[in-house]
């Protein structure tokens, strides 16, 4: 596979953003005001103040599909929209990135043995 081709493959990574659940309470890991600040948002019934992200990148050639994904957990916004706008889930979507790069060539060097 050409140098172009495979870039043409990292470039049509498509990502999706899942808010999971925390496992640790928020009374764990903050304290003061972010503690009441979270707990405040979390009785309001904002989902997006304390919450487990997880970016999953999809990179599809032909009928192969390779996943992977990367998890932040301790994460407190305003809104989802917030955190998709913060440099952490870019940073995320690198890893990913990564990720599916490295097992695209794999994928290579294994065909082409």
């Amino acid at each position: 596979m050409n140098a172009k081709k495979r870039q043409a493959y990292i470039d049509s990574i498509e990502f999706k953003f899942s808010a999971l659940p925390e496992d640790i309470g928020p009374e764990d890991e903050l304290e003061g005001e972010a503690l009441k600040w979270v707990t405040d948002e979390i009785d309001n019934g904002n989902e997006a103040a304390w919450f487990c992200a997880k970016v999953t990148g999809y990179l599809t050639i032909g009928d192969l599909m390779l996943i992977a994904e990367d998890h932040l957990s301790g994460c407190s916004y305003r809104s989802f929209q917030q955190f998709k706008e913060d440099a952490y889930y870019y940073d995320m979507q690198r890893c990913v990135r990564e990720e599916l790069t490295a097992k695209l060539d794999v994928l290579i060097e294994k065909l082409c043995a």
